[in-house]
């Protein structure tokens, strides 16, 4: 039985991540013609949205201030990155 992998990308947008909005938003063609979109995942990715939002906001501490973070489905680790000097 062949298996899907699936992965979670949350992008934060902030004044010392201006490279990552030019280069990480998929245009036109991208990724999202050639990749399937998962219910489940997508539920995943608003909620860390949310999550996200509020440790800009100051409701929650922001540690790490990460940029980004990925959850990969068949590692089921949280991952972040592009963290701030």
């Amino acid at each position: 039985m062949d298996s899907v992998i699936g992965r979670v990308y949350q992008p934060a947008f902030s004044q010392n991540a201006v490279w990552f909005q030019v280069e990480g938003i998929p245009v036109g063609d991208g990724i999202y013609t050639q990749n399937i979109q998962i219910v489940e995942l997508n539920a995943l990715n608003a909620a860390f949205a949310v999550i996200k939002w509020k440790k800009i906001a100051g409701i929650y501490e922001d540690v790490d201030r990460e940029h980004h973070s990925t959850y990969p489905t068949n590692f089921h680790l949280l991952t972040s990155e592009e963290k701030p000097v």
